[in-house]
C-alpha cells in the first residue's frame, strides 16, 4: 500500500513527496465532523467514500491554535491531535467567493441605478397639465344630468327604392348551371425560332489570318520583365517570393526542353523578332474572331 499522502482541498498541491515538510493530517471519519470539513473545503462529502482515508495539509490550519498537542508534537515524536471542533479555516490556494459576490453585487447595483436614473427623471418631469394665460376667467357649469347621445339614422341605399323605378342591372350568373356558355378560347399558335446564321471568313493564305499573327518586341520583353521585379519586391512574404521564383524557373526549363517551340522552323518568323528572342519569348497570339 502507497504511503503518498496528497492533500484533499481542491486547488492545493500539498503531496508527501513535493512537501515532505508539511504536516498531513487525517480527516475525521465520524460523518458529521467528516462533513463538516467537507463543506469547509468546498467539496461534497458523497464524492468520496465514507470509508476512505484522506488527509488536510497544514497550510489550512493555525497549528498552534488548532493543535491540542502542539507543544508535545514539537518537542516529542508523538502523533498530531487536532481540537474535536476544529476544522480547516485558511484556503489562501482557492479564491474568496464572499469578494467576488460581493464585487458582482455591487456592480450589479450600479448598473440598475445607472438605467433606473432616467426613468425616475422622466416620471418627475414637468407636468403636462396646460396652464392658462393670465387675464382668462374659467368658469366650469355643472349638469345635473347628463345630456342625450345622438343617434343617427342611417338607411342603406342598396335598400331604398329607385326614385325613377328602374331595376338595377344583373350580371352573368356564376352557379354552376351556365358553366358551360363560358366562351372558348383558342390555343395560342407555337412560336418558331429560326436558326441563327454563323457567318465565317477564309483566308486563301493562312499567314494573313489574325489567329496566326504572332508578336515580340524587345520593349514588351523588358516591360514584362520589369513588371515581375516590381510584383516580387511587393510580395510580403520570402516564401511567396521563392514559390513564384520556382513557378518561373520551372516554365523557362519547360520552354528550353522545347514544349513552347513556335513556330517549328525560323523561315517562319516575323522580320522584325531576332532568332535568339524568339525561341524564349514569341507566343502565339490568340485573337479572337470578329
Amino acid at each position: 500500500m502507497s504511503n503518498r499522502k496528497w492533500c484533499f482541498v481542491p486547488k492545493c498541491t500539498s503531496t508527501s513527496s513535493t512537501t515532505p515538510q508539511k504536516i498531513f493530517v487525517s480527516v475525521p471519519k465520524a460523518a458529521a465532523q467528516r462533513k463538516k470539513w467537507f463543506d469547509a473545503a468546498r467539496r461534497d462529502v458523497k464524492s468520496v467514500s465514507s470509508t476512505s482515508t484522506m488527509y488536510c495539509c497544514e497550510d489550512h490550519f493555525d497549528l498552534e491554535k488548532d493543535m491540542e498537542n502542539y507543544l508535545q508534537y514539537k518537542m516529542s515524536t508523538v502523533r498530531a491531535r487536532m481540537n474535536p471542533n476544529i476544522a480547516p479555516h485558511k484556503f489562501a490556494c482557492q479564491l474568496s467567493s464572499t469578494k467576488r459576490v460581493f464585487s458582482e453585487k455591487r456592480a450589479r447595483q450600479k448598473h440598475i441605478a445607472k438605467y433606473l436614473q432616467p426613468a425616475a427623471a422622466r416620471r418627475a418631469g414637468p407636468s403636462t397639465e396646460k396652464s392658462e394665460p393670465e387675464g382668462v376667467e374659467v368658469i366650469e357649469e355643472e349638469h345635473d344630468e347628463l345630456p342625450e347621445p345622438l343617434t343617427v339614422e342611417v338607411q342603406s341605399q342598396l335598400q331604398s327604392e329607385d326614385p325613377f323605378g328602374a331595376t338595377p342591372l344583373q350580371g352573368p350568373s356564376t352557379t354552376i348551371s351556365n358553366t358551360n356558355d363560358i366562351p372558348e378560347f383558342d390555343e395560342p399558335e407555337s412560336i418558331k425560332i429560326e436558326p441563327i446564321q454563323i457567318k465565317r471568313e477564309y483566308y486563301e493564305d493562312e499567314s494573313e489570318a489574325p489567329s496566326n499573327k504572332r508578336f515580340c518586341f524587345d520593349d514588351d520583353l523588358s516591360a514584362f520583365g520589369r513588371l515581375v521585379e516590381q510584383k516580387l519586391r511587393m510580395m510580403p512574404t520570402e516564401y511567396g517570393k521563392r514559390l513564384v521564383m520556382q513557378k518561373i524557373e520551372a516554365i523557362l526549363h519547360e520552354a528550353e526542353s522545347g514544349v513552347y517551340d513556335y513556330p517549328k522552323s525560323d523561315s517562319e518568323l516575323p522580320e522584325q523578332c531576332p532568332p535568339f528572342v524568339a525561341v524564349e519569348a514569341c507566343v502565339k497570339q490568340e485573337v479572337e474572331e470578329s
